[in-house]
């Protein structure tokens, strides 16, 4: 909120959360995101996890300004949050599932059109058409692979390989686009790729994202 404090600041964590909750109202600012929260209670004490807890609760709760809090991490972050009781009871729960490509005979997997609309929706986003290769179920299930089936990561795929998109000036995000975006994230050589590789799917396992499992 670029209201500056130092690690030589005589405050306690009260006074520093509550100068938080004054700005936060000065400012207009109604919620505070915390990515990787769980780095903020890893390696700390009992006592001291328990009084961060209490301080996001009191964010929450606060009369004269509460605020929205959203944490984002790995699962470990839940486990933290369940140490305090009354934080736990307000929060509420989103868990993203891996991608999930598998299909009955018939009934082709929703997370396809979910990975199909992301690329679209990036690309309509940066002003930039589809090459009519992306939108097929090869190139969605090497997207997948290349992301480990992770949402995040494939969404970091996409936003890479969109910006070089935008940067070639052609007007629209093509195969090419994300074999460079790969590429340029691991070093690999461009045969090498999940969007180029014949067998990709033995190659790049789901526990060692953007690395080859050749040789291990």
């Amino acid at each position: 909120m670029g209201y500056p404090i130092t690690n030589k600041a005589r405050k306690t964590q009260f006074e520093i959360w509550d100068l938080v909750i004054k700005q936060a109202k000065l400012q207009g600012v109604i919620g505070i995101y915390y990515d990787e929260a769980q780095h903020i209670m890893r390696g700390k004490s009992d006592a001291e996890v328990l009084s961060v807890l209490d301080a996001f609760k009191t964010l929450m709760k606060s009369h004269d300004w509460p605020l929205m809090l959203i944490l984002s991490g790995v699962p470990e972050l839940g486990d933290y949050v369940e140490r305090e009781p009354q934080l736990d009871r307000l929060m509420t729960r989103i868990e993203f599932q891996e991608i999930d490509l598998s299909s009955a005979p018939g009934h082709p997997a929703q997370d396809y059109e979910t990975l199909n609309e992301i690329v679209g929706s990036y690309a309509i986003s940066a002003g930039l058409d589809v090459d009519a290769s992306l939108p097929t179920g090869d190139f969605l299930h090497r997207l997948a692979t290349a992301g480990a089936f992770r949402w995040g990561l494939v969404i970091d795929m996409v936003v890479d390989a969109v910006a070089l998109a935008v940067a070639r000036r052609e007007g629209v995000v093509e195969w090419s686009d994300f074999v460079a975006a790969w590429c340029e994230k691991t070093g690999m050589n461009q045969l090498a790729t999940p969007f180029t590789h014949d067998s990709y799917e033995r190659m790049f396992r789901r526990d060692k994202p953007f690395r080859a499992a050749i040789g291990t």
